[in-house]
């Protein structure tokens, strides 16, 4: 199984809120094997989940507070993600 399905279906079953859920697809979106860690900009996020841009800032905060993802903050650039824990953060207790 790729690591993208495996992420994907992690983040299906996790006991998260839907508009974490939506953000984590959104970015999951962007994956690839040659960019592992996607770096879409949060108005990109809000705008392909449909939400504003607080909802996804809230989420972002969320979903780093819990350990989900790692948020590499480049100034003057675009956010890159850290995915390689978000497996291991997913999984039931």
């Amino acid at each position: 199984m790729s690591d993208l399905l495996a992420m994907q279906r992690a983040v299906w079953r996790a006991r998260r809120s839907t508009t974490e859920k939506i953000v984590l697809l959104a970015i999951l979106d962007h994956y690839s094997d040659s960019s592992p860690e996607p770096w879409p900009s949060v108005a990109r996020l809000a705008e392909h989940c449909g939400l504003g841009r607080t909802a996804v800032l809230d989420a972002l905060a969320s979903l780093e507070g819990a350990g989900v993802l790692l948020v590499r903050r480049a100034a003057g650039g675009p956010n890159q993600y850290d995915l390689s824990r978000l497996i291991q953060a997913l999984e039931p207790v």
